[in-house]
């Protein structure tokens, strides 16, 4: 009973989270200035904010179904912002950004289930720039080496750091795919790989 009573009331908090973020004529926000809190003033790589204070940054209007229009919010306010303004895969690069830092499978794609972990998360978001965070990860490295071998890319071994070989076969797959060459995992190259490999990747817990 207490399970069913917790979970009741759970359900509730979400609905009433997911109404603040609709007019009173239920359709969604589309305001596109959103508040995002300072960092950790600790972390040396956290971003520089004005004055040590709140930041409003203004993003791209947000477009899909109500639940993509409140997770882009949320995101947004949780300092996603760099993957929220990238054009039409502005969401899904927040979300996959947002998985890799909570260490959840990394699939880039918008649920409900994600919006409600995102309402309650206490966390006000990331430090530094993906690609740094996501390289220091042995495991991700590791599951982007497999992938990469899978498809025809890669032929070193599996170092778990981003080596010359693992370097020269992400080029190789961001050519074959369009992408801009960099050589590292960035947030968009790691979406198409995932993509293109059809396999979700599970990161090593911070």
């Amino acid at each position: 009973m207490m399970a069913i009573f917790l979970a009741t009331a759970s359900n509730a908090l979400f609905m009433q989270e997911r109404a603040r973020l609709f007019d009173p004529n239920g359709l969604p926000s589309t305001s596109v200035s959103v508040t995002q809190f300072p960092h950790d003033k600790t972390s040396p790589i956290a971003p520089a904010v004005s004055g040590g204070g709140i930041q409003q940054v203004s993003l791209p209007a947000a477009k899909g179904p109500r639940m993509h229009v409140a997770l882009y919010r949320e995101l947004g306010q949780r300092g996603y912002s760099e993957q929220l303004r990238q054009g039409d895969n502005g969401l899904r690069l927040a979300v996959l950004a947002y998985q890799f830092d909570n260490a959840m499978p990394l699939t880039g794609e918008p649920t409900n289930e994600l919006l409600k972990r995102v309402l309650f998360d206490p966390n006000q978001g990331p430090h530094g720039a993906f690609a740094d965070r996501a390289e220091l990860n042995a495991k991700l490295v590791i599951e982007t080496q497999k992938a990469l071998l899978g498809l025809g890319f890669f032929r070193g071994t599996f170092s778990g750091r981003l080596d010359v070989w693992t370097s020269n076969a992400i080029k190789d797959f961001e050519r074959h795919r369009g992408l801009p060459v960099t050589g590292r995992l960035t947030d968009q190259t790691l979406l198409e790989l995932i993509a293109f490999s059809g396999q979700p990747m599970l990161p090593a817990a911070g």
